[in-house]
């Protein structure tokens, strides 16, 4: 009876030490962007870990000059996310719209969607980054 108690606790915290070290993978993503008509301002990337937060509150941002051609975001947890990004040419902080409510500056989205007449859903723009990922968004 006791080899049998040893030999479930050992099963046990090996189980839970697998499902301890999957969540300690991390990874890499790069993000490719191109059409920025000019180097003035900042690109802002954004990146959400959910639908809930999508668009609201980015799980990870970063901001490069304009003339930069990537961004990488390391040490990432694997998971499913969606990327925002955008030309803040008067580096306000802010995406500027008009006063329809379209964007002024240049943005895209992973997957390289599109809305209509809004942005896209997250399951629209998700990714899967379960190893090192590379990705292009093309600004509109």
């Amino acid at each position: 009876m006791r080899t049998l108690q040893v030999i479930l606790l050992s099963i046990l915290v090996s189980g839970s030490t697998i499902a301890q070290s999957r969540q300690d993978i991390t990874t890499s993503l790069r993000i490719e962007v191109s059409g920025t008509k000019n180097n003035e301002g900042t690109l802002r990337f954004f990146l959400f870990s959910s639908e809930d937060n999508f668009l609201k509150q980015p799980y990870m941002q970063k901001t490069t000059t304009a003339d930069a051609t990537y961004v990488t975001f390391d040490d990432l947890p694997l998971g499913t996310y969606a990327v925002n990004v955008y030309h803040d040419k008067n580096d306000n902080g802010e995406l500027d719209i008009n006063w329809l409510g379209a964007p002024k500056e240049a943005f895209g989205f992973s997957k390289n969607r599109k809305g209509k007449l809004g942005p896209p859903k997250f399951d629209e723009v998700q990714i899967t980054v379960d190893n090192p990922k590379n990705i292009k968004i093309r600004l509109n």
